[in-house]
């Protein structure tokens, strides 16, 4: 997708150069173009080609303007600007146990996230993330527990459940000498006098 600046998602600047075959190592890894390899050699190596070894981060600097022919060359930046991008993009996601970190060509292989599993993800839950994506990449017990709400029954159980203060804390609320007067009214408190007997002890 384009804007009028000529700026392109990641996703599918990568997916173009994947498909155009210009750079070597950078290949689908499956046949369903879900997952790709990208050539990941470090430049200390012996036979570290910057030409060809760092071709498709280079050309991710060009293409976010970061690097223009006749400026210095920084492979290592190229390649730290990309690996950044590549991680905080949600389109995708390193398949570790698919990586070759330790081989004569060295690469790295992402899966390209599909949309609606983006959306389950963060806890969207629509009708295209529970039909298209399985229950299992989609989280849905997750979503189930974010848009559930208590019912009524659960909220008169919480309060049902929580314990009243002791009767040992309640009459450390009143005076004592209002439970020593003489009980002449309708007792509203085991131990105290309802207000007539309050109100004669003021008057004395």
């Amino acid at each position: 997708m384009c804007d009028r600046n000529g700026g392109r998602r990641l996703r599918q600047w990568l997916i173009e150069q994947i498909d155009s075959s210009m750079y070597p190592g950078l290949i689908w890894e499956n046949d369903e173009k879900s997952m790709f390899r990208i050539p990941w050699k470090h430049a200390g190596k012996q036979d570290y080609n910057q030409e060809v070894d760092a071709s498709i981060f280079k050309a991710w600097a060009v293409f976010k303007g970061k690097f223009k022919e006749g400026d210095k060359a920084e492979p290592a930046t190229w390649k730290t600007r990309l690996r950044c991008a590549l991680n905080k993009s949600p389109d995708f996601e390193e398949v570790t146990d698919r990586s070759q970190l330790d081989i004569s060509e060295p690469y790295k292989v992402y899966r390209i996230v599909p949309e609606e599993e983006q959306k389950c993800k963060l806890g969207v839950a629509t009708a295209g993330c529970v039909n298209e994506v399985t229950e299992m990449e989609c989280g849905r017990s997750e979503i189930d527990e974010l848009i559930k709400e208590p019912s009524v029954d659960d909220y008169m159980g919480m309060i049902k459940r929580s314990p009243s203060p002791p009767e040992a804390c309640r009459s450390q609320l009143l005076p004592d000498w209002w439970a020593q007067q003489p009980s002449t009214g309708v007792s509203l408190v085991t131990g105290y006098t309802a207000y007539d007997a309050h109100h004669s002890a003021f008057s004395q």
